[in-house]
């Protein structure tokens, strides 16, 4: 929904076609230079519809721009003679509405499958089905009366006209699954549904007796309840018809489909205002709003089975800049606020990301249009003018060291609690191919997750302890200070410790963290920034910001989102303290399999992580990982983290980080690999992933099986092959003597930055009489080959590997870390 002509901060609201909490927004932040008018997203991928309103070519309204915001970069363009008012898609179809004419385009080709004449709509009203089985179109039929065209997307057909009100329409909505489309005129007064098969009317209820503007309709979205229809209008109140779904549930009613076992027998008639449900005053009257059901759930009693009520969840948003979850029992004619926030304080960051990227396409792939670099540079006011305003939200203001050097434990040190001195080297080694299997595992899992658009999939991350945790640091947190250790991994993005009150949680050997106790402790508000980054974010009566963080082996962590002081030692046995560090304080967090874990020190990026808010800069440094007795392995962070050496391009997708694998020699022999086998493409969740908690590398199979043969010519002539499974390469015999001389495997990367494995980054020592190579082929425990690569932390030995994630750049350093030290 825009608002074009108003001078309401909220200058457009698009809720995706299965009402997640994701939404963009759009600000009028300078009128003058422009912004955008349309934004629609293909339900929780990353493409966007987007469609300028200003004057320059490049912020046109009559310009449309497809637009990938995982690559950002723009797709294709469609352009018009006239103002584009209104878009929908689905994974099929993209609609454009124009004043007089509405465009049919195939989503995939964009070529033009048909063309509507329409009728003058000059408020571009429209409503549109995403279900691919029942996909239809609703726009106006008339100008001076209340007349809907239905119109089938997908067969590309006139299906009906539906005589809905004798005044012209002010709102109309279909269900997602094409069954129903609920109407209102703009008297306001009577709001109408209908069976879209039938073209007949089902429903008819009474909004009020005075005349009112309805501002929004929407059904609900699940299968089982898209007859739950809300509205609001502005008269400032917020309307739920159950459509007799609670009603019928609560007479006794066990038919499957709610409609069907209650349709009155005149079609005409209205129904008992027991089917409404209002809550006045639920926004400023004569405010502009919209809402969605974003979900129904079926509540119980706590001793049995027995059913007590519906409760649905409404998202409202206003235009003056303000966001209201409301729950209501449908049964019992109660309403709570679960979430209150405003937006312009809190909810900017959310497309703050976007727009960065938008200015990176802009002057990257537009720099030779001069009206576009005019457009660049408005963003970047935009932009700037966002971040301040996230600024006055409670972003922690404190200064923050610009070199933050931190020991890293290897899981085998000496100095780790998990040191045995009496295990053996076969016993660490195979315990380093367990975590290194489980590694890859979970991140195939992640990222097949996220690219099919799971959203509490990819969300979740491994269950830390022994057996999936590579490397452990050590710090303190809190004033008094309360040490302790936990996972580093770059595969997380939240930074949490277990915290007093614990309802579930590990009896871990150091005392578990009270807030209560700490003098710099606070909570984050829920209009902070920071908590709507975090994961399954909620927001509680005392306006703390609740996160839910769920593994995928191993049960989840819950907790509130709050500031502390955490202290870290330097190399000298100094100290340095960080304040106002974004964490999670975890009061529920299951059972950790080790119990001198206390958390997880997440290095993935995302606004909420700590290489965000210390400069989103940060580098590592290992030695030889199986010297326990190396004491050098570091990670650096903040801006004065060392890049230097050869660089090559870094992407960071859903947190975690991506490089671009070219080529793989040995001896300086190029392999002959195919380099498309490397490069992610959304739909096979491939792309090499640079990674901390897996030892091993993993490729892609053709690019393994290029190496393995290529190794296997080397070595067969003068080794016996030891056979142990079907997917390792072993050979009898001790690396450290039988391999002097063998040549060293090279990985070279975009950009010209290379990774040189020399045996002991490409072999480990397995047994005492057998060594087998440590690059390994991208299926788990023999299921299917996946299109996903790994460069593992035995590659990245001996080098300083160093994240610009502000630059987009990844540099390797060969380098002995000891050097490195303070």
């Amino acid at each position: 929904m825009s608002n074009q002509s108003s001078s309401y901060p909220v200058f457009f609201v698009s809720f995706n076609q299965d009402n997640r909490r994701e939404i963009f927004f759009c600000f009028i932040v300078l009128v003058a230079v422009g912004a955008f008018s349309i934004v629609e997203m293909l339900y929780s991928s990353s493409l966007l519809a987007i469609v300028g309103a200003g004057e320059q070519p490049s912020l046109s309204p009559r310009r449309l721009c497809l637009f990938n915001t995982t690559t950002g970069t723009a797709l294709r363009e469609l352009n018009f003679l006239t103002s584009i008012l209104a878009v929908r898609l689905n994974k099929k179809r993209l609609v454009i509405v124009l004043r007089e004419k509405t465009y049919i385009y195939d989503a995939n080709t964009l070529a033009i499958l048909d063309t509507i004449d329409t009728v003058p709509n000059l408020k571009g009203l429209c409503a549109f089905s995403p279900s691919l089985n029942a996909c239809f179109l609703a726009v106006p039929a008339s100008t001076t009366k209340g007349s809907v065209l239905v119109y089938n997307v997908m067969e590309l057909h006139s299906h009906c006209e539906i005589d809905a009100h004798q005044a012209p329409l002010a709102a109309i909505v279909l269900s997602s699954n094409g069954m129903y489309i609920a109407t209102a005129s703009e008297q306001g007064t009577i709001i109408r549904v209908f069976l879209v098969s039938e073209a007949t009317k089902s429903y008819s209820f009474r909004r009020g007796t005075y005349p009112s503007t309805i501002f929004s309709l929407s059904f609900g979205q699940s299968m089982q309840f898209q007859d739950i229809l809300v509205a609001t209008s502005s008269s400032g109140s917020l309307h739920v018809f159950s459509l007799g779904f609670a009603i019928n549930q609560r007479r006794g009613g066990r038919t499957s489909s709610i409609l069907g076992s209650i349709l009155p027998e005149s079609v005409n008639e209205v129904l008992d205002p027991a089917d409404h449900h209002v809550l006045h005053n639920a926004f400023p009257a004569g405010v502009k709003s919209s809402a969605v059901v974003r979900k129904v759930d079926n509540v119980s009693a706590s001793s049995s089975s027995e059913f007590l009520a519906y409760r649905a969840s409404v998202s409202v948003i206003t235009y003056n800049g303000y966001f209201v979850e409301y729950i209501f029992s449908i049964n019992n004619c109660w309403w709570d606020v679960n979430a209150y926030s405003k937006i312009v304080d809190w909810c900017v960051c959310t497309i703050a990301d976007e727009l960065k990227r938008l200015m990176w396409l802009l002057e990257i792939n537009l720099v030779n249009q001069v009206e576009n670099k005019h457009f660049g540079v408005a963003l970047a006011v935009l932009y700037s003018l966002i971040l301040a305003s996230i600024a006055v939200a409670g972003t922690p203001t404190s200064s923050r060291p610009s070199r933050l050097i931190i020991e890293l434990i290897h899981r085998d040190s000496v100095v780790s609690p998990h040191h045995d001195p009496n295990e053996n080297a076969a016993s660490r080694i195979q315990r380093a191919i367990n975590i290194s299997i489980a590694r890859f595992a979970y991140l195939q899992a992640k990222v097949k997750s996220y690219s099919s658009n799971n959203i509490i999939d990819y969300q979740a991350d491994v269950f830390p302890s022994k057996v999936f945790s590579l490397f452990f640091m050590n710090f303190s947190i809190g004033q008094p200070p309360i040490p302790q250790f936990t996972v580093m991994d770059t595969g997380s993005t939240l930074l949490w410790v277990q915290c007093r009150p614990c309802l579930d949680c590990s009896q871990q050997f150091g005392p578990i963290f009270d807030p209560s106790m700490s003098s710099s402790y606070a909570d984050l508000p829920c209009y902070s920034e920071y908590c709507w980054y975090s994961p399954n974010v909620k927001c509680n009566f005392l306006n703390q910001c609740l996160y839910n963080q769920t593994y995928i082996r191993g049960p989840s962590a819950s907790g509130v989102l709050a500031t502390e002081q955490l202290i870290f030692k330097t190399s000298d046995e100094g100290k340095i303290r960080v304040q106002d560090v974004v964490f999670g304080c975890g009061h529920d967090n299951g059972k950790f399999e080790d119990r001198h874990l206390s958390g997880v020190f997440g290095l993935g990026f995302s606004r909420l992580s700590l290489v965000s808010q210390l400069g989103s800069t940060f580098s590592y440094c290992v030695g030889n990982l199986n010297d326990p007795y190396y004491f050098h392995n570091k990670l650096v962070l903040g801006h004065g983290a060392r890049i230097e050496g050869d660089s090559t391009p870094l992407e960071v997708i859903n947190g975690r980080y991506y490089i671009t694998l070219e080529a793989i020699s040995i001896g300086g022999k190029m392999l002959d690999i195919d380099p498309d086998i490397f490069t992610r493409k959304t739909w096979d969740n491939g792309g090499v992933i640079i990674d901390s908690g897996s030892s091993a590398t993993w490729l892609v199979k053709a690019g393994y099986d290029a190496l393995l043969h290529e190794v296997e010519s080397l070595l067969d002539m003068w080794l016996t092959r030891y056979r142990f499974d079907s997917w390792t390469l072993c050979y009898r015999g001790t690396a450290s003597r039988d391999l002097i001389g063998f040549p060293a495997v090279t990985f070279h990367f975009a950009g010209g930055a290379e990774l040189v494995l020399d045996i002991d980054s490409l072999f480990f020592q397995r047994w005492p009489h057998a060594f087998c190579m440590a690059v390994l082929p991208s299926f788990v425990n023999g299921e299917n080959y996946t299109s996903l690569s790994l460069i593992g932390m035995m590659a990245q030995q001996n080098y300083n590997v160093a994240y610009d994630i502000g630059g987009k750049k990844l540099a390797f350093e060969r380098v002995d870390c000891e050097l490195l030290d303070d």
